[in-house]
């Protein structure tokens, strides 16, 4: 099997196991495993340095996860909103299919 991507590594107090992801995305939505909280979570982007043969991790600030975690929200609220858009729309096309076909109802009683 071939090996993956592992641009950030995710680790936990309390936990000593290494998660990995491939984006900074995928890294901030990992759930905290059983016993642990948001607040243990450490990121660090991961790095290797060819010319000097060197592996490097970085620490994420809080600041840096709280502002992808910002971005993130942002692009699911848009999604979101494009959908309905998407869906009114679709609803409107079919009501103005069925007007087409039946007529305009009859009003007067």
């Amino acid at each position: 099997m071939a090996a993956g991507k592992a641009t950030y590594l995710i680790v936990w107090k309390q936990s000593s196991q290494v998660y990995s992801a491939a984006s900074l995305e995928t890294a901030v939505k990992s759930p905290a495993p059983k016993g642990c909280t948001l607040d243990d979570r450490r990121i660090l982007l991961a790095s290797f340095l060819p010319d000097e043969e060197q592996f490097c991790v970085y620490p994420l600030t809080i600041v840096q996860i709280e502002e992808k975690l910002a971005e993130i929200e942002q692009k699911e609220a848009e999604k979101a909103k494009a959908k309905a858009e998407r869906q009114a729309a679709k609803e409107q096309e079919e009501d103005d299919e069925e007007e087409e076909l039946h007529g305009s109802p009859d009003t007067s009683a």
